[in-house]
């Protein structure tokens, strides 16, 4: 009775050990499973913030490239209007210049047609002078002349 109480012991013993070491496995594998379960979470919670990373850095990147072109297309626009501007400027000048040259050639036109008629009242004026003056000269050529005959005439009569 005693051999069978002691091998029952042993028996009740090593199905204990048995199932301490199955206890133990199954703990050890739930640990692992646990813990790979926790490195592929941590693995793709990792994955997931490089993504986020990337796509942050990409929408950071186009911002940027499309502020740059807003950019460019800005200076394209003010240079466009400097030159519009420019432009402008230009034709205004070349319409003052033209405004002042036709100014001065009617002042010309003036000056001269002025100078003229200066001129024509200047001669008839000295025309107007030398007929008198040759009026008088004649006159008094004349008058001389006939003084002349008198004298000559009273002379010869007293002869």
């Amino acid at each position: 009775m005693e051999e069978e109480e002691v091998e029952e012991e042993e028996e009740m013993e090593e199905e204990e050990v048995e199932e301490e070491e199955e206890m133990e496995e199954e703990e050890v594998e739930e640990e692992e499973e646990m813990e790979e379960e926790e490195v592929e979470e941590e693995e793709e919670m990792e994955e997931e913030e490089v993504e986020e990373e990337e796509e942050m850095e990409e929408e950071e990147v186009e911002e940027e490239e499309e502020m740059e072109e807003e950019e460019v297309e800005e200076m394209e626009e003010e240079e466009v209007e400097e030159m519009e501007e420019e432009e402008e400027e230009e034709m205004e000048e070349e319409e003052e210049e033209e405004m002042e040259e036709e100014e001065e050639e009617e002042m010309e036109e003036e000056e001269e047609e002025e100078w003229k008629k200066k001129k024509k009242k200047w001669k008839k004026k000295k025309k107007k002078k030398w007929k008198k003056k040759w009026k008088k000269k004649k006159w008094k050529k004349k008058w001389k002349k006939k003084k002349w005959k008198k004298k000559k005439k009273k002379w010869k009569k007293k002869k």
